[in-house]
């Protein structure tokens, strides 16, 4: 699903930039030196490794988030940083037993962007950098086995040594409507974990989204 939504995203903005490809490529009005603020919604996917694959554990199809950015605009380059939040969600199912993980991801980004095609109705801003992030919160659980007395209930685990501090590597291509026209704006995007952490085994360094933001100039 995850995937269906990324493709159909990156058709859309394809098509848009064939849309335009005849009109006169120059700066808008919008895009001389100002700050703006960036908030909305983070929608992730986290892919499971190989060996939690074989053994049946399962990441969310949709993992939700949240982020609030400020950035600074000098012609078509942007700098911006903020406050990124993310929740996901590993787990093994069975009748008999279980172990499921939840996280909680608290990070600052730095994002450097760079717009390379502009046109004045729209414009597309390919972004990079880091984020710098630690869990806030890490929730592990099991369930007994077949000799346990009740299957259904979980119990939690000790979880102190699970929050440690994290990088990961940012890319994104963000299109963004005329601010004053249409405020919202669609960014597509993968992560890359830079270090290594206890859930490697479990969850691959990589995994991708889609942001929908509502931009603010000041």
């Amino acid at each position: 699903m995850m995937k269906k939504l990324i493709l159909i995203v990156g058709a859309l903005m394809c098509l848009n930039i064939l849309s335009f490809s005849q009109e006169e490529n120059t700066i808008r009005d919008d895009s001389s030196k100002h700050f703006f603020v960036s908030s909305g919604v983070v929608i992730s996917h986290f892919i499971p490794a190989e060996a939690a694959t074989e053994l049946d554990w399962k990441t969310q199809v949709l993992s939700p988030g949240g982020e609030a950015l400020i950035g600074y605009r000098f012609n078509r380059l942007i700098l911006m940083t903020g406050l990124n939040y993310q929740y996901s969600k590993i787990s093994l199912s069975h009748f008999y037993y279980g172990d499921q993980t939840s996280l909680h991801e608290i990070s600052v980004p730095f994002l450097f962007g760079y717009t390379f095609f502009n046109k004045s109705k729209s414009e597309y801003i390919l972004k990079s950098g880091v984020n710098l992030l630690k869990f806030s919160h890490v929730k592990r659980e099991t369930k007994g086995g077949k000799l346990s007395s009740d299957t259904n209930k979980w119990f939690e685990l000790d979880n102190d040594n699970y929050l440690n501090y994290i990088s990961d590597l940012y890319l994104g291509l963000s299109y963004d409507p005329h601010i004053h026209r249409n405020p919202i704006s669609f960014e597509i995007f993968s992560k890359y974990r830079l270090n290594e952490y206890w859930l490697n085994e479990y969850v691959s360094r990589f995994n991708y989204g889609i942001k929908i933001n509502y931009l603010i100039d000041l």
